[in-house]
């Protein structure tokens, strides 16, 4: 007879004895693959010894991420060698993150994984990001220093997810059931909009470089809602005496599936970096593969670091592709999950092989998009260098996109504080503190330059209304009495220069205006699912092709964006500008923009309707400093002349001029204002060009694009108890289910502003387009509220504005027959 204590010794020593066996086939396969990495560089090296002398370092270079993956097997082979009583008593992850309090705005209850659908485990992005700054919040090495080098000596880039999550993520939720998004949203859980795809194994802050820099590309805000595994699901199920659920458990819930069946708006994004490999990872070919046989959209997410290294390494090799991926190496953690990947893989597309192939073809588009990208800027980084006599721009480029980053994750950070009830002091002066050493490396290169424009201080890809060159309001954000960075980390629209570079890190928008990305984006896949609220940033890649939507009454959409460089017209140095804008001689059409605040570079982004516009006419605008006692000083004006709206569409910079009517301080004038005008309606002489490309064929049509803006409702029937609703639109074309895509919902109303725009991609001249109203619901189904169409024919202009009925669609008995209520709505083609 054994007794209990002797079972329980023998049950441990069998169950270290596997794990012993397991890390040592883990251990012995890394080290393998990194000897084989060694030996590649090696012979790389050797092949270009006779350029070595143009290189900056001759020393091989070796996957940082094969070392880490060596390093933290043999402690995780140490720990479980030594036993629990002889193991180390600092953590593995210690040295390289250190130690930090539970934040204060995290819940500590939630609804519990196991009883909402995997769909709802999702988190706002803002949130996502707030939670990775706040890991960062300890005793441990600073990663906002920009030598990333620790006490150890180890580089803090070096902190991946498995260390957040490890460190953080299971202590913070360990017996309480719920994830970190369902803790941040316990009251009501989140529908996923966007599913990343990662390693796991990357560095935890060029991670949030790639994920926020394509987010912002793509159009989105740091509201839409993202599934992110390593937050969404609860990780501590698998630790002895946890309430659960187990990993296991929540697999069998089929997240992947459930996600992808929701039918996602924004797709998938697949991270690359430069540490952790993407594609030697299977669960991330096994996402890739789901998300591509279900049919959504799969864009690539590389890091500005991964795009430039790439190229750098590509152009010294002389490759013409990247490396093929080989799904048979490819590994998980755990062998039973590698088993069954492999197995659902070889069901789905017949072998490994196959599924090799496909990853092979995404990385090769992935890598085309990346190759064009790094190209420009380091070909800008290179000419700039000469013009702006400053060293090492391409590092720099990459430096910038990382500050942007962290300062856009402390500006979450902060209003995840302010939501929960405010921010302690010493935790706002570490933020401050953390703030400021990313303003100075953001700034625009050449800023000693004083023979360089603007212009040739931007690099490629980066929005101009971005820009910020009133060096005294930078200096202003570094000054360690000022509180005016507070207000700009607060308030995120008063300062957007990190917006700018992190859209630069991605190529620029995806509306990138350049077609060479643009044609490799289409076969990627890449299909944006939102835009910024507001028509008038819908039409921004236009400028290369791009048709007046004619016939009917002519209308005309500004958009008031920013100025820069601003005389300053207060006592202090600064001034309160704002815009005003309409047709030249006719000051009844004036519309005006709201005042900024101490500022000589304003960012007003508001969007107006010019009443009473015609063909022929001029477009003035006029840039004023608001005074609350004396009168409103002159700061500058400037105008757009009919010739240059010819094409329908215009975009850009003009500078301000005096206008002639206020003598001494006109001729003061100063800076420059960026606007955005769009034409609709009319009918254009036959000697117009309607295309705004001249490199491109004449003979070519423009691509038929079809962009609709769902703006409000009213009038809608209430689904819940209280006598409201959480509406929401899914919108797309008739019969075609693949270009659905919807808005957030609103909660509690029977009257909700969505103010979203989407482009419809895959439309075709004559086909209608329906949108159907939803109530959100958390535990049951979405209920149905109506459904309303815009038939093909009311396209033929073009244009079309107005209220819908929202109808039965004969689909959902009952409940249908009750629907009741209207929606605004706002649809335009271009090109065809």
């Amino acid at each position: 007879c054994i007794d209990a204590e002797d079972r329980r010794r023998q049950t441990k020593r069998l169950e270290q004895a596997l794990l012993t066996v397991s890390a040592c086939d883990r251990l012995r396969c890394a080290v393998d693959r990194l000897h084989t990495a060694a030996a590649a560089a090696h012979r790389s090296s050797v092949q270009s010894i006779s350029r070595r002398s143009s290189m900056k370092s001759a020393r091989p270079e070796v996957p940082a991420h094969l070392e880490d993956e060596v390093h933290e097997l043999r402690s995780e082979l140490l720990w479980i060698v030594l036993g629990e009583d002889d193991a180390p008593a600092v953590p593995y992850w210690e040295p390289y993150i250190g130690r930090v309090q539970r934040p204060f705005w995290l819940p500590e209850k939630g609804p519990g994984n196991a009883y909402v659908p995997p769909e709802k485990w999702g988190l706002t992005l803002r949130q996502w990001a707030a939670f990775i700054a706040a890991c960062f919040m300890g005793d441990g090495p600073d990663y906002m220093t920009f030598d990333r080098s620790s006490g150890e000596g180890r580089d803090a880039d070096l902190v991946t997810f498995y260390h957040i999550v490890d460190a953080f993520v299971k202590p913070w939720t360990d017996g309480i059931g719920s994830s970190v998004s369902l803790l941040l949203n316990n009251h009501r859980p989140l529908k996923a909009e966007l599913l990343i795809s990662h390693a796991w194994g990357e560095s935890v802050v060029e991670t949030m470089s790639a994920v926020l820099s394509r987010a912002f590309s793509m159009g989105l805000t740091l509201d839409a809602v993202v599934w992110f595994s390593a937050f969404s699901m609860y990780q501590p199920g698998d630790e002895p005496g946890d309430c659960g659920p187990t990993i296991a458990e929540q697999q069998a819930l089929g997240p992947l599936s459930a996600v992808l069946a929701a039918n996602p708006p924004d797709g998938l994004i697949a991270v690359q970096t430069s540490r952790g490999e993407f594609f030697s990872r299977l669960w991330c070919l096994h996402e890739l593969s789901e998300a591509s046989a279900a049919e959504r959209a799969v864009t690539t997410a590389p890091s500005l670091k991964h795009t430039v290294e790439q190229q750098l390494r590509f152009s010294r090799s002389g490759a013409s592709a990247p490396s093929r991926v080989d799904a048979s190496r490819s590994a998980c953690r755990f062998p039973d999950d590698e088993r069954r990947l492999k197995s659902e893989a070889t069901a789905r597309r017949g072998s490994i092989e196959a599924l090799s192939e496909f990853a092979t073809a995404f990385r090769a588009a992935s890598f085309d998009e990346s190759l064009c990208v790094a190209k420009m800027l380091v070909q800008w980084c290179e000419h700039a260098e000469q013009i702006l006599k400053e060293k090492d721009l391409v590092d720099g480029m990459i430096e910038k996109v990382r500050c942007a980053a962290i300062y856009l994750s402390l500006h979450c950070l902060v209003a995840e504080c302010e939501a929960a009830g405010g921010i302690e002091q010493a935790q706002r002066l570490l933020v401050l503190d953390k703030a400021r050493r990313t303003i100075e490396p953001m700034q625009l290169p050449g800023k000693r330059a004083t023979h360089a424009s603007p212009a040739q201080r931007t690099p490629p890809f980066f929005d101009a209304s971005r820009r910020c060159d009133d060096l005294a309001f930078l200096h202003r954000l570094t000054d360690e009495k000022d509180d005016l960075l507070w207000e700009c980390i607060s308030g995120l629209e008063r300062f957007l220069m990190p917006v700018g570079y992190l859209e630069m890190g991605a190529g620029g928008r995806m509306k990138s205006k350049n077609k060479d990305i643009d044609d490799i984006r289409g076969r990627i896949g890449a299909r944006p699912g939102g835009f910024r609220p507001s028509l008038f940033h819908v039409p921004e890649d236009l400028s290369l092709q791009f048709t007046v939507p004619f016939g009917g009454p002519r209308r005309c959409f500004v958009e008031l964006c920013s100025a820069a460089s601003l005389r300053g017209a207060d006592a202090l140095g600064t001034s309160d500008p704002y815009c005003m804008c309409g047709v030249l001689g006719k000051p009844q059409t004036r519309c005006k923009t709201h005042y900024k605040k101490r500022t000589l570079a304003p960012q007003w982004f508001e969007a107006f309707e010019i009443k009473d516009y015609t063909a022929g006419d001029t477009l003035e605008f006029l840039v004023m400093d608001h005074d609350t006692v004396s009168k409103d000083d002159f700061l500058g004006w400037a105008k757009l002349s009919n010739d240059e709206l010819q094409a329908g569409f215009w975009e850009g910079d003009l500078d301000l001029a005096d206008d002639g009517k206020h003598g001494s301080v006109g001729q003061r004038s100063q800076g420059w204002i960026s606007v955005r005008v769009f034409l609709t309606g009319g009918d254009l002489p036959d000697d117009v060009t309607k295309e705004r490309a001249p490199e491109r064929d004449p003979g070519t049509p423009a691509a038929l694009r079809c962009f609709a803006e769902v703006v409000r409702a009213e009038g809608l029937r209430s689904s819940d108890v209280v006598g409201r609703s959480d509406p929401y639109c899914i919108l797309g074309v008739v019969g075609k289910s693949s270009t659905r895509q919807q808005t957030a919902y609103k909660s509690r109303t029977l009257t909700p502003a969505w103010n979203q725009a989407f482009c419809l991609a895959g439309y075709v001249l004559g086909e209608s387009i329906e949108l159907i109203v939803m109530d959100h619901d958390v535990v049951t189904s979405d209920d149905f509220m109506g459904r309303a169409v815009v038939a093909g024919d009311q396209l033929k202009n073009k244009f079309f504005e107005g209220w819908l009925d929202l109808q039965d669609d004969g689909n959902h008995g009952a409940t249908g027959q009750r629907s009741k209520g209207r929606m605004f709505v706002r649809i335009f083609l271009t090109g065809g």
